[in-house]
């Protein structure tokens, strides 16, 4: 995924009426956005990917500056984030209108709407849209885990399962991390960004604006420690007690 590209992603059973509102509210809130932040210059915005089969649409930014394209990025961004806590979106009405209609269209049908960037991913559920508070927390940290799964499929992005909850936690990586998470493919690592946790236990739910990968050495193997012990001089040889304890 490119800088200059938006993606919305909604999950669930996904009708034509729905995902036509969707688009309409996206390109609403991408107007509003440019309208605020950049009056002066008017980005076109065009289709990069649409997926058949599922409801996934990608959009990229042309014929504007890249510094007026990844101001409205980083807004859509803080959007996401907003809607994915709970809290008021922080821009004009006519955004946070856009955005309102988008979360209506989350109900039974459509479970959930994924709101991604190349380093940033918004996950808005029905839930989030009644919360009185906050109920992901969100912090610059760094957690351990191993690395279970890598993809560069709209965006390079991997999972890793922590070592203290044991559960998948979704990277949102850079391309600039791609070698680093090859050679991190099934060892255990440090990944140092920005961490969103489920409020009550902690437990890490999804990491972006990753600034570092760092894989651990492997620990010892206890096997390695055969033969360290010296024997006692009259001790039996080994294979004789494990005969022993065999027959009775």
């Amino acid at each position: 995924m490119n800088d200059d590209t938006l993606t919305m992603e909604m999950e669930g059973s996904i009708g034509l009426s729905d995902f036509a509102k969707a688009l309409d509210a996206l390109q609403e809130i991408v107007e509003g956005l440019n309208t605020e932040l950049a009056p002066k210059t008017r980005v076109s915005w065009v289709i990069d990917d649409l997926e058949a089969g599922s409801a996934v649409a990608t959009i990229r930014g042309t014929n504007g500056s890249p510094e007026i394209v990844a101001l409205i990025r980083a807004a859509y961004e803080n959007m996401g984030r907003a809607l994915e806590s709970g809290e008021q979106v922080p821009y004009s009405p006519s955004v946070q209108k856009a955005a309102d209609k988008l979360m209506g269209l989350i109900d039974g049908t459509v479970k959930q709407i994924r709101l991604r960037t190349a380093m940033c991913e918004a996950v808005l559920t029905a839930r989030a849209q009644s919360l009185p508070r906050p109920q992901i927390r969100v912090a610059m940290g760094a957690v351990k885990g191993t690395v279970q799964t890598i993809s560069t499929r709209r965006g390079t992005h991997c999972v890793i399962y922590d070592a203290l909850f044991d559960q998948p936690i979704r990277c949102i990586c850079s391309p600039e991390h791609e070698r680093a998470l090859l050679l991190a493919f099934g060892k255990r690592v440090i990944v140092e960004g920005r961490i969103k946790r489920a409020i009550g236990t902690g437990r890490p739910v999804s990491i972006s604006d990753i600034s570092g990968i760092e894989i651990l050495p492997e620990p010892p193997d206890f096997r390695l420690a055969r033969g360290v012990l010296p024997m006692a001089p009259n001790a039996e040889p080994s294979e004789v007690v494990i005969r022993r304890l065999r027959d009775g």
